[in-house]
């Protein structure tokens, strides 16, 4: 009689365990998935918002200037700016990924890597200056 309780125990926590232990998996997958996705969608967001203002800078004329403040996830590694296009370089579960935005405008930065700023999480000013064919955009305390 003891051991079929034992038995009767060990099955109903055996089916417990492989019931739980595979929704504990999906949820840890589901979990790094979704913070992926929401990185990706906050820099979307900033992107389209520097690009917008680049565009609006540049159709000012020259000597013009915007201030932009923005929030920079903790994934951000590297922001850069090539000819027409904005890119921001972000870890992810998988590695490295990046997110490019392109613009009718010519864009440069001060350095001559490209890199707009020192990559830093949190707020970051951006300050677009309109330099006749291109627009400058750098990193402003």
């Amino acid at each position: 009689m003891r051991g079929q309780i034992s038995v009767e125990y060990l099955i109903i926590i055996g089916i417990a365990l492989g019931i739980l232990i595979p929704g504990i998996l999906f949820f840890y997958t589901y979990s790094q998935s979704s913070e992926g996705s929401t990185t990706n969608a906050h820099l979307n967001d900033v992107g389209l918002k520097m690009v917008a203002t680049a565009k609006g800078t540049y159709a000012q004329g020259i000597g013009a200037w915007q201030t932009l403040e923005v929030t920079l996830p903790p994934e951000v590694t590297r922001v850069y700016v090539s000819g027409t296009e904005l890119v921001f370089v972000y870890d992810t579960p998988s590695g490295l990924s990046e997110a490019v935005f392109f613009s009718t405008i010519n864009m440069t930065s001060p350095t001559t890597d490209g890199n707009i700023t020192a990559v830093h999480p949190g707020v970051t000013r951006f300050r677009f200056t309109s330099e006749g064919p291109r627009v400058l955009i750098n990193e402003t305390a």
